[in-house]
């Protein structure tokens, strides 16, 4: 049956350089790192990647760097390959064997380019480094901003850095826990780190002054990562993506539907649905008129009117079991039966039971394989007949053993409604799991911020293994493949965070009649595949406020580190929280660069408005910004205004496109496949009712919801 799946999609990841705060004209170098992850040039599959010895955001003039160039053939790489070296300016460097002394301030790029025999290749790399005429009060010089920390490797953040000697450094923190703070000014602490973005402030005390010196950065750990994109794609797949729960009461809760009103009826389970379907059947089409004429026998049936029916599913190992009864049918019956000394009567009525039983079996071993539905056992019999002809010795041949009058008349009622629907009942089920399959397949969303490279998202799914279990439901998963119709901003990633639940509980609780979940990384995978085809990197030179917007010559962002989903925290009310962190916004106006940097967090909810999901963030979003760098001694605009800026541009576009362009529609069933069998039944209307807000269970975002029809009497 077409029921309820259940989506999302952001943003992700890259590597960057060290954070500094404090200088005065070391402003440029956020704008350094904002290049450097994706500044190699891919030909024929061949790329380099430029790496800076040691690692830094921003470097003091005099300072000795060494580069290094690692060569690609799409994932393999090149040993002992040659690469020829080129810096510009020329003048800003001076080179002793491979090492190279900063001169002067300025931009300096460092290109690398492969070697092939006597000639150099256009198969280029290269990295752009500031020196600054300023020094840099605290350089975090571990971890660079945006980095990615294994945790089968690293259990905890090591955070490395160095106090510039003009500072009487008392003492450092790293995120409010004391730091070793060696003689040379260097200082170093094991940062415990929680699963996804972890930001790092580093905070230097003179012990004198209230003054503090402060940097900032972010970093990336978890547990483990799964690689989602190659050289020159995005996109991977997921088994056990999704999850969904046919429980017990959605086939059957044991209560009858119920009628708001006259003309009002509400079913809340497979069951009601049968019983309305058994209540409309149009079985008087069904039976031929005259149903027997011979030359003994004339019978005709103008009416069949059943009773209030009763059904009851159940869910077995091999499937479904449905029981139903129709109490209290009445035929209406005209004709005579010729006897050998008289002619009797058949006008009048009987009155009779009909029971009916059927085992179906349902199974889909994998999600390659079609789903196998089969009616293994099928009765359908006429009990209790009671006759009430006008002709009471009619009722006795009725009653007779062997009566042809009887076997005639309950092969005509059963024939009927064996035609009518429980011939195709299989079929019907057949047609109600496709549908979900269907339903789950070639989803694509285009979304474009207007200001910044339009992203499109190709989605599929496929349930995959299909089980059944006694007196419990059913349970399937579903296995799914994203991808995005863009070359990875940032290839030399490792991947999406895996995210691992603190507790193992099964994300299925009992009692629940609709339960959907999605795997908190595939949603991290959405958001890694959005940030890496670059959907943050923005220019908003032409969309910036009136009140600046004759200053400001360029404005653009970028985004350093992945943004995440994370499950809330105990006091929160939102169903997920989104964070975006290391978000860099760098403005050039009137001769003067400012960099800033802005972590963002706000809280995400899932709406089922109708049959659709729609996620809503927050109106008020949490927003951190601090000032990365400037080439004067002040920035021109102060973080609040900074703020200002973000919430008047981009987070009302970020909420547009999230919550309309990234709307699923339920996979419902379609009615309109009972309107062979009972065409009132095709107006019903579907809808799922949310039974409390989605949360969390055993890594799974759930959804557990109620499958609600609405019928219209006429």
């Amino acid at each position: 049956m077409r029921l309820h799946t259940l989506l999302v999609a952001l943003i992700a990841c890259g590597f960057a350089a060290p954070t500094l705060v404090g200088c005065g004209s070391d402003a440029d170098a956020e704008d350094n790192q904002q290049q450097n992850d994706d500044q190699w040039i891919d030909a024929d599959g061949m790329h380099v990647h430029v790496q800076m010895s040691p690692t830094r955001h921003i470097y003091d003039v005099d300072t000795s760097v060494t580069p290094s160039a690692t060569v690609y053939r799409h994932d393999d790489e090149i040993e002992d390959a040659e690469v020829d070296w080129s810096v510009s300016p020329a003048d800003a460097v001076d080179e002793d064997d491979g090492e190279f002394t900063l001169r002067k301030a300025a931009h300096i790029t460092f290109v690398a380019c492969v070697v092939d025999g006597d000639s150099t290749t256009d198969d280029c790399g290269e990295r752009t480094i500031v020196a600054s005429g300023d020094h840099s009060e605290v350089v975090i010089e571990s971890p660079a901003p945006g980095e990615y920390f294994d945790g089968s490797d690293d259990p905890t953040i090591p955070v490395e850095g160095s106090v510039h000697e003009d500072v009487a450094a008392a003492s450092v923190q790293v995120n409010g826990e004391p730091a070793e703070l060696d003689d040379d000014g260097s200082f170093s602490h094991d940062l415990d780190p929680e699963f996804g973005i972890n930001p790092v402030e580093v905070r230097v005390f003179d012990g004198i002054t209230d003054e503090d010196h402060v940097a900032r950065t972010n970093a990336m750990w978890a547990p483990e990562y799964r690689h989602n994109h190659s050289s020159d794609s995005i996109g991977g797949g997921f088994t056990d993506a999704l999850l969904i729960n046919l429980a017990q009461r959605f086939f059957d809760d044991g209560e009858p539907y119920y009628e708001i009103s006259d003309s009002e009826v509400i079913t809340e389970d497979l069951a009601d649905m049968l019983e309305l379907l058994l209540v409309h059947l149009d079985i008087n089409d069904e039976i031929p008129d005259p149903v027997v004429d011979t030359d003994t026998l004339q019978l005709a049936v103008p009416d069949v009117v059943p009773g209030e029916p009763v059904v009851e599913i159940d869910t077995t190992d091999d499937g479904i079991e449905i029981y139903g009864q129709l109490p209290e049918l009445s035929a209406d019956t005209e004709g005579e039966l010729a006897l050998s000394d008289e002619t009797v009567s058949l006008d009048g009525d009987i009155s009779a039971t009909i029971s009916l039983f059927a085992a179906i079996d349902v199974d889909k071993p994998g999600p390659d394989d079609g789903f196998e539905v089969e009616m293994t056992d099928f009765d359908l019999i006429l009990e209790q007949a009671e006759p009430n002809f006008e002709d009471e010795s009619a009722d006795a041949v009725f009653e007779l053993a062997d009566s042809m009058l009887r076997g005639e008349l309950e092969d005509i009622i059963l024939d009927s409604i064996d035609i009518s629907f429980i011939d195709n009942l299989d079929d019907i089920v057949l047609d109600m799991l496709v549908s979900l399959d269907e339903a789950l397949a070639d989803h694509s969303f285009d979304l474009d911020l207007e200001f910044g490279p339009a992203v499109d998202i190709d989605f599929e799914g496929r349930v995959g293994e299909l089980t059944t279990t006694f007196g419990e439901g059913l349970t399937g998963s579903v296995d799914a493949h994203a991808s995005v119709n863009s070359s990875p901003l940032h290839p030399d990633n490792p991947g999406v965070p895996v995210y691992e639940p603190k507790d193992a509980q099964s994300p299925l609780l009992a009692g629940n009649r609709v339960q959907i979940g999605i795997d908190l990384t595939v949603l991290n995978a959405l958001l890694h595949a959005l940030w890496n085809a670059g959907f943050l990197n923005l220019d908003i030179t032409d969309l910036v406020p009136d009140n600046v917007s004759g200053l400001i010559e360029e404005g653009e962002t970028e985004a350093l580190i992945p943004p995440m989903i994370l499950p809330p925290e105990d006091d929160r009310d939102d169903d997920l929280i989104l964070q975006i962190a290391q978000f860099e916004l760098e403005l050039d106006w009137m001769d003067q660069t400012d960099r800033f940097g802005v972590n963002a967090e706000m809280g995400a909810n899932l709406e089922v408005v109708g049959d659709d999901v729609m996620i809503d963030l927050s109106d008020d979003p949490e927003l951190d910004l601090w000032l990365i760098e400037t080439d004067e001694d002040e920035p021109l605009m102060e973080p609040h205004e900074v703020r200002d800026i973000l919430e008047a541009i981009i987070l009302p576009e970020l909420d547009e496109q999230i919550g309309e362009n990234l709307t699923f529609s339920l996979p419902l069933p379609e009615l309109d496949i009972l309107e062979d069998y009972a065409p009132n039944l095709a107006d019903m209307s579907l809808d799922v009712r949310m039974n409390r807000s989605p949360h969390m269970r055993g890594g799974y975002m759930m959804i557990d919801a109620t499958l609600e029809g609405e019928y219209l009497l006429d």
